[in-house]
């Protein structure tokens, strides 16, 4: 969230927060301790109030650890029922992955 400058005190600020939903991670190898990992994340599809991002996390050689998607579902702050993802948030992503997503 730092990356599309949308961090979560943002969404707080801005009257929501997100809810995991729908989780999955496959594992492709082991990791150590002392091994350094990067979690890479892109969201591939924005809903009317839901968003799924595919992870990758890698050791800092860029070996595969594991792969998988989280689904959120955006909702109020207030009354914690889902509402329509901000539009900013959705250009936010857009400007930093390069176009909009369906």
């Amino acid at each position: 969230m730092r990356e599309i400058d949308y961090e979560y005190d943002r969404m707080e600020a801005d009257g929501w927060q997100i809810h995991t939903v729908s989780a999955s991670l496959d594992y492709r190898d082991g990791a150590e301790f002392d091994d350094e990992l990067r979690n890479r994340l892109r969201l591939v599809e924005i809903g009317t109030s839901s968003f799924t991002s595919e992870h990758r996390i890698e050791r800092a050689d860029g070996s595969l650890v594991a792969e998988g998607t989280v689904t959120h579902v955006a909702v109020s702050l207030e009354s914690e029922e889902p509402i329509a993802v901000p539009d900013d948030f959705r250009e936010a992503v857009a400007d930093y992955q390069g176009g909009l997503l369906e």
